[in-house]
């Protein structure tokens, strides 16, 4: 290969060692930008001949004559040094070795993280182009996909080589971290996509928000669903509220009723002993009831007010219940007995029937055969068995979780108030929970039962509510001390994660130490505690003041910079990150992924003008 058709932007100077370039800029090369562009030196050694490359992170100007003491009263007097201000300049730059390239005469081979040799000064070092990159990394051939460009090296194309779960290197977890506004989601569509290119990756999406699910004209680039369809995949979407039943869990049914106002409001249960007493004494009651969760709603609840009078009865909710002593009758006097007057008129369907199951039936859905509009809900076992299974000789499916609950308009304000209950983070966590826990049993007797590795990416979007450092809600807390927990014991059975999240700093340590085993993309605007986090995993400070520049994203600035930390590039085998501008229109994307991107997939993924995507749909008649 030779790299003197590019432009030279200086040679190697002193002291540069196999790991560390000094670059002396000559030439016009010093009324360019340089920072951020990545540099490329090719140097012949007796056996071999190698390339490397590097971020030029920091340019320095000095001068001898601006710093000599005698000549700082003729700058002070007269602003400059005749003839020797910017003349006698000597601009350099610290160029830190990233990947090494060894060449023989099929191509270029990665050697390592350093030369084997220091170059010699007055080597010549070039920028690089996008025809060096495609010849440096031919070989990798379909494995390459492009996200976008080098920072601010328009038209110079960033290579990524994350590979799926299958292979040696097993599942890898990674993070995509910044403010609103700088690209995460664009960021993630087209990573997601560019990873659909491994058919036998399955990808489940756990969305919390519904934004993968809805997929908003003008939101984001282009359809992920439509893409996957156009890639031979099966998309299957499911909502939580309306399309998914949850496993006979009693422990479960019992905690999401008593984050409803079933016990405090509607039974009027206020003291925490008696509330708790009721809650266990609901997961006793369905512990004895054989398929509670195929009961209708209607038997449910009558199945659980007899179980609240024989248990209020025995006292075991309240202890102030009193019997007349001669005839075993209960005085009417006390909570117990309220309590009981309440439940016995529900049970006979009298006047609190109807409240109580109002509140009621938002849960109870949650676990029954139908939704509400009459359908049969799609078992959460089988979705996760969806996600994690292989069918032979297809693509895997892309799989959405959808989390949200909607209220649709017309809704009664209590229902509403029931709706946004179960919204919130806490019930979420718990669901969660459950989820995952049997998520890790399904991926544990798989992996045993074929002990090959699953090669499935779960995708966490809004993972900052659910994986925090600390929380003050219970669920959420226990949750996030999971999460960790979860990533180990998925990864050896070749399952990786993918958190989408606004701060490094508010995600629970244990999880954010899971990255190293991946990579992590750092949008614009990350600062304090969140910026020191990165420092921590960055070799170089220059690599933080390279990334303090990136210009932030606007309507009339149309750039998404990231940092990228981690194993995701060819061009880097060491701490160093790597810079790239995401591309900002679906069109450059997939002009930049052509040679592996079907036409089927573009033409599905895209937004027609003036067309919204087409609505989510499941796909009742797959395999369990």
């Amino acid at each position: 290969m030779t790299v003197f058709d590019a432009e030279q932007v200086g040679i190697v100077g002193s002291p540069s060692s196999t790991s560390e370039i000094t670059l002396d800029i000559v030439g016009d090369a010093s009324e360019r930008e340089l920072l951020g562009s990545m540099v490329l030196l090719e140097q012949k050694l007796r056996d071999c001949e190698e390339l490397a490359l590097g971020t030029v992170a920091e340019v320095t100007t000095s001068n001898q004559w601006h710093e000599n003491i005698a000549m700082r009263g003729v700058i002070a007097s007269r602003g400059a040094l005749p003839n020797l201000s910017g003349r006698a300049d000597v601009r350099s730059a610290k160029v830190a070795v990233q990947a090494v390239y060894r060449q023989d005469g099929e191509g270029s081979s990665p050697s390592g993280a350093t030369l084997s040799m220091s170059p010699s000064t007055g080597t010549t070092v070039m920028r690089v182009t996008d025809k060096h990159l495609h010849e440096i990394v031919g070989r990798e051939g379909d494995d390459l996909f492009y996200l976008g460009d080098i920072y601010k090296m328009s038209g110079v194309r960033l290579p990524l080589n994350p590979s799926d779960f299958s292979g040696r290197r097993g599942a890898f977890h990674s993070g995509v971290f910044g403010p609103s506004g700088v690209g995460k989601s664009v960021f993630a569509q087209y990573y997601l996509a560019g990873m659909m290119r491994h058919t036998d990756l399955g990808v489940f999406i756990i969305d919390p928000q519904g934004q993968f699910t809805i997929e908003r004209k003008g939101e984001i680039p282009f359809s992920l669903q439509g893409f996957a369809r156009g890639m031979g995949r099966d998309v299957v979407v499911k909502s939580l509220a309306t399309e998914l039943r949850l496993p006979q869990d009693k422990g479960l049914f019992s905690e999401l009723l008593a984050k409803t106002q079933f016990f405090r409001v509607g039974l009027n249960i206020r003291s925490a002993g008696a509330l708790e007493a009721a809650v266990a004494g609901v997961t006793d009651i369905l512990d004895k009831t054989t398929k509670w969760a195929d009961l209708s709603i209607d038997d449910l609840l009558q199945v659980v007010l007899d179980g609240l009078i024989e248990a209020t009865e025995e006292s075991d909710i309240y202890k102030d219940l009193k019997r007349d002593k001669v005839d075993d009758t209960i005085k009417p006097e006390g909570a117990a007995w309220k309590l009981l007057q309440l439940l016995k008129d529900a049970a006979a369907r009298g006047s609190r029937w109807g409240r109580l199951r109002d509140m009621f039936e938002p849960v109870a859905s949650l676990f029954n055969k139908e939704g509400p509009n009459g359908t049969e809900r799609f078992k959460i076992s089988r979705l996760l068995h969806l996600a994690l299974e292989r069918q032979e000789g297809k693509p895997r499916p892309l799989v959405i979780l959808n989390m949200a609950f909607p209220v649709s308009a017309g809704t009664d304000q209590d229902h509403a108030d029931l709706l946004k209950k179960l919204n919130g983070d806490d019930t979420k966590a718990r669901i969660l929970r459950s989820l995952f826990d049997n998520m890790v049993r399904i991926a544990e007797e798989a992996y045993n039962s074929k002990e090959r590795l699953l090669n499935t990416m779960v995708v966490f979007d809004e993972a900052w509510r659910y994986a925090p450092k600390s929380s003050d809600i219970g669920e959420v807390k226990v949750l996030s001390n999971q999460l960790a927990g979860y990533a180990r014991d998925t990864r050896k059975t070749g399952v990786g994660w993918m958190y989408i999240l606004q701060s490094p700093h508010t995600l629970h340590g244990d999880v954010w130490d899971q990255l190293k085993s991946g990579f992590r993309a750092l949008g614009y605007g990350l600062t304090g505690a969140d910026l020191e986090l990165v420092r921590q995993q960055v070799d170089k400070p220059e690599s933080i003041a390279l990334y303090r520049s990136f210009t932030q994203p606007s309507n009339q600035n149309r750039q998404y910079p990231f940092m990228l930390v981690g194993a995701i590039s060819p061009l880097s085998f060491t701490m160093a990150p790597l810079y790239t501008s995401i591309f900002t229109t679906f069109e450059r994307w997939c002009a930049a992924n052509a040679d592996w991107l079907p036409d089927k997939a573009i033409s599905m993924a895209s937004f027609a003008k003036g067309q919204a995507p087409a609505e989510p749909r499941g796909s009742d008649d797959l395999f369990v």
